[in-house]
């Protein structure tokens, strides 16, 4: 057991000893013809040029969220970070429309932090904050409200 493990171990290191010696002149020669084709010429130029337009590719859809279905539709949903489930907004003829859908719902369940297509439209209501009322208060106020009535 001990001898064809040692036999294997040395037969293992020949043959990567040779693929190396093998493999160098290759490599030194693949090397060589790279250094060609990167010698700048016009259509080198061009290629580099569509490669940087590649790389900084320019997006689909310039509205956050949203999503174009495969029927020329526009897809709009949103995530709840309490609940932790994705909320379908619906489908929309226009991209604009479904960016704003999205925006009315981000408003809703972020406030001000929400990260919307269109800042300058902001909801009416962000000033004061909408949420529920402590049942303690609405009692309070309601008494104060309460005015009783005269009788003369």
């Amino acid at each position: 057991m001990m001898i064809s493990r040692l036999i294997f171990r040395n037969l293992r290191i020949t043959l990567m000893m040779k693929w190396r010696s093998m493999s160098s002149p290759l490599l030194s020669q693949l090397k060589k013809n790279s250094s060609l084709r990167g010698s700048k010429s016009v259509k080198s130029t061009e290629s580099d040029e569509d490669a940087e337009k590649s790389s900084k590719r320019k997006r689909k859809n310039q509205y956050i969220r949203i999503r174009q279905c495969p029927w020329d539709k526009w897809a709009a949903e949103i995530r709840d970070p309490r609940k932790g489930v994705r909320i379908w907004l619906g489908t929309f003829n226009t991209a604009e429309e479904a960016a704003r859908a999205y925006d009315t719902e981000a408003w809703r369940i972020m406030g001000k932090k929400a990260k919307v297509n269109f800042p300058e439209d902001s909801p009416v209501s962000t000033s004061k904050h909408v949420g529920k009322v402590n049942p303690r208060e609405r009692l309070l106020k309601e008494s104060l409200d309460y005015v009783q009535p005269n009788v003369n």
